[in-house]
């Protein structure tokens, strides 16, 4: 596996070569702290994310998302690890940890077979599995209907937004390579893709939910912006009402002149009188015209493109949430698919009798539980 490469299992040599380095590697505290995930769901061994070069650090292809909704790179993680080994401001995949834990020393295949994929709310198999910021794993349909009622995370309590929530990209490489093997008849195949349609359904439907406001809120804002006036009308504005407001208000000034008492003070020495009472007027107007035109328009426009970058941002990120949510659903519905055409035994028929018993013995286990 190339250096910080996230965890997949795409094939069973991936499963295995991951499992002979969990075997090998020797993990100090906590197994699950030692698998990070980053702000696209992939999951990464903390020892290789601590072995990138400093010059790569920094770049920003690689984040981190922790607890506090602070984003971390590379170089900030590094620091933060040499400070304290044990820290836990990051999101780790329990779940995986837990996988590897409890089916320590089997084969690849059999792993397939024995690991429990079932969600804590639901207590069925994992369609679309997703973490909260506190490394907990649940089906994306379930924890999202839990948090619209309860606002917390089902098992610790904690606060908990479906915003927050993370695709676990490991776990749903494992179950697509689970459906590939596992056994199953036409009946349970049919059965899955119907609940994955559903699910997929659901999942396009909270899209639409959530991204129509924030296209309506950006075209909101670009409205806005769009109608503000540009540099040239700032600057031309403030003297077009100058210059109309001294012809106006000049002349007016000129026939007040004999009703305040100003018109026999005629002489040049009386000049700064006759200007300054002519100012008075016309200032206030030049003043007005300042604050909204050279002053106020630009800070409003600065605020607006703000929020018109914010909200870019966002749409960005869960077009690529909600993207990356239904291409996983995609390809669990063509695994399935694919099994309907090559027959219901997957690796069954090329499996070894210990590998058939125990696979026919977790599957009539996970059975039982569900009851």
């Amino acid at each position: 596996m190339n250096k910080c490469s996230p965890i997949l299992f795409d094939t069973i040599e991936a499963l295995e070569a991951i499992l002979k380095r969990c075997c090998s590697e020797k993990f100090e505290g906590e197994f699950f702290r030692h698998l990070l995930i980053d702000t696209q769901g992939y999951t990464y061994f903390r020892s290789d994310i601590l072995a990138i070069p400093h010059e790569v650090a920094e770049s920003p292809a690689l984040q981190f998302p922790g607890k506090e909704n602070v984003i971390y790179s590379i170089s900030e993680i590094k620091n933060i690890y040499e400070k304290d080994p044990q820290s836990d401001k990051f999101i780790f995949n329990r779940k995986l940890a837990e996988i590897f834990e409890s089916v320590d020393n089997l084969p690849a295949k059999s792993l397939l077979a024995a690991a429990k994929l079932d969600c804590p709310i639901s207590m069925s198999e994992y369609s679309l599995p997703v973490v909260n910021t506190d490394g907990r794993t649940y089906d994306r349909s379930s924890i999202i209907r839990w948090v619209d009622k309860m606002e917390k995370d089902p098992i610790t309590s904690q606060p908990c937004k479906k915003e927050e929530l993370l695709l676990n990209r490991a776990l749903t490489s494992l179950i697509t390579l689970r459906l590939r093997y596992q056994i199953l008849d036409t009946k349970e195949i049919l059965l899955r893709i119907t609940v994955l349609k559903e699910e997929e359904k659901a999942c396009s439907e909270e899209r639409n939910r959530t991204l129509l406001p924030r296209y309506e809120e950006k075209k909101r804002c670009q409205n806005i912006l769009d109608a503000l006036p540009n540099l040239g009308t700032r600057i031309l504005l403030p003297t077009i009402i100058f210059g109309f407001s001294f012809i106006i208000f000049y002349g007016f000034l000129s026939d007040m002149e004999k009703y305040i008492g100003i018109e026999k003070y005629s002489g040049k020495e009386n000049q700064s009188l006759r200007i300054f009472l002519k100012c008075a007027v016309i200032a206030p107007i030049i003043l007005f015209s300042y604050n909204k035109l050279v002053r106020d328009i630009p800070k409003q426009r600065k605020e607006t493109i703000k929020s018109i970058n914010e909200l870019e941002g966002k749409i960005i990120a869960e077009e690529g949430h909600f993207a990356n949510c239904l291409n996983e659903l995609d390809q669990q519905i063509k695994v399935l698919n694919d099994r309907r055409v090559l027959g219901k035994h997957g690796f069954f028929s090329q499996a070894s009798p210990e590998e058939r018993a125990l696979t026919l013995f977790c599957k009539i286990t996970q059975g039982k539980n569900r009851m």
